[in-house]
């Protein structure tokens, strides 16, 4: 027998639809909306009923969205889209929505273009984090993107990251509680996956302590937590998603967890790269000693104005350092600005610094001397220092396979702060005493101004 067939009012079928429908005419002005179009704007219904659709994009893609209408008269009869915009709901925050439109059928009685709205999915928030990415944002700044991602469904849920760093747990993205005492309570969950490295989907119920009761007051159900592990495999930070439904995750929202922690991972990673990077541009690859660009950056504030003096500059230059090159070659020269670059580093106190600045040339930033001790002498006790340990042998010889002993010397040049020195002054004024040394005969140090 054959089946018999029902027409469902598409009246009906209209506010069940997974997406929003808006019916705009020829002016933009909406004439209709569905249910689904406005729980993804928050707005009522009869709210926008009547205003023209353009309020409610986001400003830089309003030109972009008339250009994209004023095709219509290519797609007669066709589908147009999908097209990616930006609009804003009713609490100002800015969404990401596909929409696709069709011509108003000849019935509808008038001109204009049926729009369905598809919801902001994780992947649009995601897309933001990776946009943070690229363009080199803080950590921080890309970490807030991708926790903001699980908002948007099929995840719908308030994500925060916790970042493990010194001194405890930092929160980056939304924190539902007033309270962040218990961040570092060893108790909590998410420290439990910070050991094990392994993620946990658990109901607010099973929550210790104060936080349960906060949560549950708060109207979340469950919370999934999720390891971001780093490449050397140390765990950087975890994900929490903070949800009002109870349940654990689907096998499509462990999908979607999934890429959020990969974009976390990510943005670690390339926060570490870009770490290194800076790290082996201020480092000299030779000696591992800071270069003249991390001297600079010693001689200057956060702001790159001058940074107040150190208390002296001791500028060393070798002597007799162009000969080992010519007679025994590079690579016994190399190992000789090595051993040099060890051994000034070995004879500086806690809190002064060694940078390698040309070939052969070092400078060392004295911090703060001790109150019961004369800037001058100590100063100078450490050139002299300097001076007698790079007179002595050194004994590479047979590292280059000749069993030789080799032996050089250093000057140095010494610039004591005076009022409104700034640091490079004090480099400048070093190496000038550094000259003199040389003048006077080399293997000594002198004092600038003297």
């Amino acid at each position: 027998m054959e089946t018999d067939r029902f027409l469902i009012d598409p009246a009906l079928l209209n506010d069940v639809l997974p997406v929003g429908v808006i019916v705009i005419d020829s002016t933009g002005t909406i004439v209709h909306a569905n249910l689904r179009a406005s729980e993804l704007t928050g707005y009522a219904i009869e709210e926008v009923i009547g205003r023209n659709f353009l309020e409610f994009i986001d400003a830089g893609d309003v030109e972009f969205a008339i250009s994209a209408l004023a095709e219509g008269d290519r797609y007669v009869g066709k589908l147009m889209g999908p097209v990616r915009i930006q609009y804003r709901d009713r609490q100002g925050r800015m969404m990401w929505t596909e929409y696709w439109a069709y011509g108003c059928p000849p019935e509808f009685g008038f001109d204009g273009y049926v729009i369905t709205m598809t919801t902001e999915s994780v992947a649009d928030n995601l897309a933001k984090a990776v946009h943070d990415i690229a363009v080199g944002e803080p950590v921080a700044v890309t970490l807030a993107s991708v926790a903001r991602a699980v908002s948007a469904f099929p995840l719908t849920a308030i994500g925060t990251v916790l970042i493990i760093g010194d001194g405890g747990l930092h929160v980056v993205g939304d924190w539902p509680f007033a309270e962040q005492s218990f961040v570092d309570d060893l108790s909590m969950p998410w420290h439990q996956v910070i050991r094990t490295q392994r993620g946990r989907d658990l109901a607010v119920v099973d929550l210790p302590g104060e936080i349960g009761a906060l949560a549950q007051r708060a109207g979340f159900a469950s919370m999934w937590i999720r390891p971001i592990v780093s490449d050397d495999g140390h765990t950087a930070a975890v994900f929490v998603a903070w949800r009002h439904e109870p349940g654990h995750v689907s096998v499509n929202q462990e999908r979607q967890l999934d890429e959020v922690v990969r974009v976390a991972r990510l943005a670690f990673m390339h926060d570490e790269h870009r770490q290194q990077l800076e790290r082996a541009a201020m480092i000299d690859p030779l000696t591992g000693l800071g270069n003249r660009a991390q001297l600079r950056r010693r001689l200057s504030a956060d702001n790159g104005e001058p940074a107040d003096a150190p208390e002296a500059v001791l500028y060393v230059d070798l002597d007799g350092f162009k000969s080992v090159n010519d007679t025994y070659g590079h690579e016994a020269g190399d190992l000789v600005l090595t051993v040099a670059g060890q051994r000034i580093a070995a004879l500086v106190r806690d809190g002064d610094a060694v940078f390698r600045v040309g070939g052969d040339e070092f400078v060392v930033v004295c911090s703060g001397v001790p109150s019961d001790e004369g800037a001058g002498d100590t100063v100078a006790a450490i050139a002299q220092r300097i001076v007698d340990a790079l007179g002595a042998p050194f004994e590479i010889g047979h590292q280059l396979g000749n069993g030789g002993t080799l032996r050089i010397g250093a000057s140095v040049g010494i610039a004591e702060r005076r009022p409104h020195d700034s640091g490079e002054h004090l480099v400048s004024r070093s190496d000038r005493a550094l000259l003199q040394a040389k003048r006077d005969g080399k293997s000594r140090w002198y004092r600038a101004d003297e």
